[in-house]
């Protein structure tokens, strides 16, 4: 199974994000945050009844108050992103698709 470069690209980008602002872990929040500065992401909120500002702005939030700043040389993944990444590989085979894409993604964040 491969990944879809808009995923890959957004995996890429929140990891060099948890990098540089020092967080310890790169979680589900972090995860949906990088998902909504893509357009295939807004999309699919959107198409669901999603509100994008408000979200960003919760997100953004949450980082605020809820993520601690730590000396880390590589971020970790959280326990809770992992189980994200694992729901959504098994959805994606399990609907017998090669390509893991936001969407299994989304799908495994809101399950």
């Amino acid at each position: 199974m491969e990944l879809n470069p808009v995923l890959n690209n957004i995996l890429m980008s929140i990891y060099k994000e948890a990098k540089l602002k020092r967080y310890e872990y790169i979680t589900p929040e972090l995860l949906l945050y990088g998902i909504l500065q893509y357009e295939e992401g807004k999309i699919i909120i959107k198409a669901v009844g999603g509100n994008i500002p408000s979200m960003m702005d919760n997100i953004e939030e949450f980082f605020k108050q809820q993520i601690e700043i730590v000396d880390v040389d590589e971020p970790k993944q959280s326990f809770s992103f992992k189980n994200i990444m694992e729901r959504a590989i098994w959805h994606t085979a399990s609907a017998q698709k090669d390509v893991l894409d936001i969407g299994d993604v989304l799908v495994s964040i809101l399950d």
